[in-house]
């Protein structure tokens, strides 16, 4: 099993950026419950994909996802690893995630083409996840060069994959927008190579960020992915 070395006051990647820390009341209140829910066109998606568990997942959110809605879904595939309860986990991170962008359905089309691939790269990344191990479940997505499931979108499912499995350090959506954000915010490009070592030190700053700041390290990410990198700059 793998374990997040604990870091030092001293010894940190990045210390927590002043900046940050001035917005600590909103980060503290931050909670999955008050985000606001992604919507989506539930039509869009049942032409696309042809699997019974997008008719499932639609049935039970007809027009709209919360975060908060995803995690008792992740619990149940942590919690069972049936290919049924692991598909309507992915299925709804990524209605969430696409929500009314054109292309999300057509994509996921793609994605879904090859369902003994995906299945199997799915399930090993949250077993490996259930273990501790978030740098192999990284790897696992990582690795299997599925078209159109880069980092942006994979790493929201580990993050709901984490939560269901109810691991501490859990696993952190990383896309261009929270990159951006993050290091305009530290004031020096960084995490941009997309390796299983750039992913993992992120997860570890903002997980210990979030130990400092007394806040949940995933209130930390959204507020990186509503912020312009403009907003950290001034």
């Amino acid at each position: 099993m793998e374990h997040t070395q604990r870091i030092e006051p001293g010894e940190f990647l990045y210390r927590p950026p002043r900046k940050l820390m001035r917005l600590l009341e909103w980060l503290q209140n931050a909670t999955l419950s008050h985000q606001p829910a992604q919507i989506f066109y539930p039509e869009n998606w049942l032409n696309a994909i042809e699997l019974d568990e997008m008719h499932i997942v639609l049935q039970r959110f007809p027009t709209s996802l919360r975060r908060f809605d995803i995690v008792p879904l992740a619990r149940e595939a942590s919690e069972t690893e049936t290919p049924s309860a692991i598909r309507q986990l992915f299925l709804a991170t990524m209605l969430w995630g696409y929500g009314t962008v054109g292309y999300g359905p057509w994509r996921m089309a793609h994605i879904t083409s090859n369902i003994k691939q995906l299945d199997d790269v799915l399930f090993n990344s949250l077993r490996a996840i259930k273990y501790g191990n978030v740098r192999t479940a990284f790897s696992v997505l990582h690795d299997a060069h599925i078209p159109f499931l880069g980092p942006a979108y994979f790493t929201k499912y580990l993050y709901f994959a984490g939560l269901g499995c109810g691991i501490d350090h859990y696993p952190l959506i990383l896309d261009t927008r929270i990159l951006q954000s993050l290091s305009a915010l530290i004031g020096k490009r960084t995490f941009f190579e997309g390796t299983v070592n750039d992913y993992h030190n992120y997860v570890v700053t903002l997980h210990e960020w979030a130990e400092m700041l007394d806040c949940r390290a995933d209130s930390i990410e959204y507020l990186l992915f509503l912020t312009p990198q403009e907003f950290w700059q001034v």
